[in-house]
């Protein structure tokens, strides 16, 4: 398999971290650039991925309310 690089994918001004391979094993890159990996399967990046970016939406939410007190 080649190198891929998937699409980024745009919202609400938040550019989520792409997935992409490298020697047969999936990477993505977290919010500070740093690669988050290897998997083995496109899925297992892709879970790990959603969860990545739900903790992220968890933490922002926490921040805003924080801040609206």
């Amino acid at each position: 398999m080649s190198d891929t690089l998937e699409d980024s994918k745009v919202s609400s001004n938040f550019l989520k971290p792409s997935l992409y391979t490298l020697h047969n094993l999936w990477y993505f890159k977290d919010q500070t650039g740093e690669e988050v990996g290897p998997f083995r399967y496109r899925s297992e990046a892709e879970s790990n991925l959603e969860k990545f970016l739900t903790h992220l939406e968890d933490q922002l939410s926490r921040s805003s309310k924080n801040l609206q007190k």
